[in-house]
C-alpha cells in the first residue's frame, strides 16, 4: 500500500514540476525564431459626442486584449496578417453597440468575430450627452518578427549583457509561477514585457504587451516583478543612454 503512495505521490510531483522544467530550460538564442503581435489602430471617422481624442485615449486602453487574442492565434502556429474595418456606436452611458465588421484582409473570420466580440465589451467614459456616436475603426495587424526570445528595439547596451539579464530574469520568476500554480493549477501560457532599462540598470518603464495566459492576475505579478530588477553592467563596463526591448516569457 506505501508502494502505491508512494509512486502516486511521485507522479503527482512529476506533474507538478513539468511546467517549471519548460520555463527553466534555458533559451535558444538565434536558433528558435519568435513572432511579436503588433497592433495598430486607426480612426476613420467619429460623430457627435465622443471626440477622437478621447476614442482614441479609450481605444489605447484596450489594445492589450486585442493584441492578445492575434498573440494566441500567432502562437498557434497561424501566420497571418491584415486589417479589419469595424463601424459601432456609442451610447450615451459610454457602451459598445450595434457593431458590425465592414471588411476584413486576415482571411480568418473566426479571429474576425473574437475582435468584434472583444471590442463590443469597451466601456468608454460616459459623456453629459445624450447622443450616440458612430465610430468606423480600422485595426491592422501584423506581424514582427525575431531571431531570439527577445527583440531589442533601442539598445545602448552589448548584447550578451542583454542575454545574460533577461537569463537571470526568466529563473528569478520560477517562484512566481510556482506560487500562482498552487492557486490555479495546470494554466500555462506566454507573456510579452516590453520594458526600458535605464543607464544605472533600473527599469524605468514596463508594459504587457500581450499574453496567453489567461490569468491576468499572474501576468501583473511577473510585470512587477520584472520592474524590480536592476540589470548588472559587465565588469568595468557602462552605459549611456536607455535600452528597449520586448521579451518573451514562456510558462
Amino acid at each position: 500500500m506505501n508502494c502505491f503512495a508512494n509512486m502516486a505521490t511521485l507522479c503527482l510531483a512529476s506533474l507538478l514540476m513539468l511546467p517549471l522544467l519548460c520555463f527553466s530550460k534555458a533559451p535558444s538564442w538565434g536558433n528558435d525564431p519568435t513572432v511579436f503581435p503588433d497592433v495598430t489602430t486607426e480612426i476613420q471617422e467619429s460623430t457627435d459626442s465622443y471626440s477622437e481624442k478621447r476614442i482614441k485615449t479609450a481605444v489605447d486602453s484596450n489594445i492589450l486584449g486585442l493584441r492578445s487574442i492575434y498573440y494566441k492565434y500567432l502562437d498557434r502556429g497561424l501566420r497571418f496578417e491584415g486589417d479589419v474595418l469595424l463601424k459601432f456606436a456609442i451610447t450615451e452611458n459610454g457602451k459598445v453597440s450595434n457593431i458590425d465588421i465592414l471588411s476584413s484582409t486576415t482571411g480568418k473570420s473566426e479571429f474576425d468575430e473574437a475582435i468584434k466580440n472583444k471590442v463590443s465589451d469597451w466601456k468608454l467614459e460616459t459623456t453629459r450627452s445624450d447622443k450616440v456616436t458612430s465610430v468606423t475603426l480600422l485595426l491592422k495587424f501584423a506581424i514582427i518578427h525575431s531571431n531570439s526570445k527577445c527583440l531589442i528595439l533601442i539598445s545602448s547596451r552589448p548584447t550578451n549583457n542583454i542575454v545574460r539579464n533577461i537569463v537571470n530574469t526568466r529563473i528569478k520568476l520560477r517562484n512566481i509561477y510556482v506560487a500562482f500554480y498552487k492557486l490555479k493549477s495546470g494554466f500555462s501560457g506566454k507573456v510579452i514585457l516590453k520594458y526600458t532599462v535605464a543607464e544605472d540598470g533600473k527599469i524605468t518603464k514596463i508594459d504587457i504587451m500581450a499574453s496567453t495566459t489567461e490569468y491576468p492576475e499572474f501576468d501583473e505579478a511577473v510585470k512587477n516583478n520584472v520592474a524590480t530588477w536592476k540589470w548588472i553592467p559587465e565588469k568595468n563596463e557602462s552605459y549611456s543612454g536607455n535600452t528597449t526591448i520586448m521579451s518573451e516569457f514562456i510558462f
